[in-house]
């Protein structure tokens, strides 16, 4: 008796849920057209730059850092873009970065960047274990929050790190970009 009160709630439920998903899908007419996410965004390109201080741990000293990067949208209202960008980060020596990646933007004035790319060491008088070794693969992450914005103009905060074998650092800083 048990087995006939969970198939009777169970079709319900079923039939139910094929009567709401069916009443949903014809109050919308077809080819309705989707309003864009980020209405602003169009042109989409954007150029950006940041700087601010970094922290190595692998170091264990401060030092300073700068970077410029580019990206393009796939479409003029995707929260997709792909570029690139070149960082030089003054610590122990200097070290220079070349990446591309992708940046996602999941709400407006929030976005998160990934870069994979090559990084370039000069080490002077280090005591690194691999301080004769030139380059290195690295990673840059980079989250920024665009806090003021003027038509094309943004600029906010941005963290970010940057990884490549025994020579990460984290950066905290200011982000401004202009979108064309």
């Amino acid at each position: 008796m048990k087995t006939e009160t969970v198939t009777k709630s169970f079709t319900t439920l079923l039939l139910f849920t094929l009567f709401y998903v069916n009443a949903s899908a014809q109050a919308l007419p077809c080819n309705c057209p989707v309003p864009p996410k980020h209405p602003e965004r169009y042109p989409y390109n954007e150029i950006g730059i940041s700087a601010g201080a970094l922290y190595s741990p692998d170091h264990k000293e401060w030092g300073e850092t700068v970077h410029i990067d580019y990206f393009r949208a796939i479409s003029p209202y995707s929260s997709w873009s792909f570029g690139g960008g070149v960082e030089y980060a003054r610590l122990d020596g200097s070290h220079w970065t070349f990446a591309a990646g992708v940046k996602y933007e999941p709400f407006d004035h929030f976005s998160f960047s990934v870069l994979p790319g090559i990084k370039f060491l000069n080490h002077g008088n280090s005591d690194n274990a691999e301080s004769g070794k030139n380059t290195l693969f690295s990673l840059h992450f980079e989250v920024v929050y665009e806090l003021f914005r003027w038509e094309k103009f943004h600029l906010g905060p941005a963290i970010d790190y940057s990884w490549a074998k025994n020579h990460s650092h984290s950066m905290l800083g200011i982000h401004g970009a202009f979108s064309f």
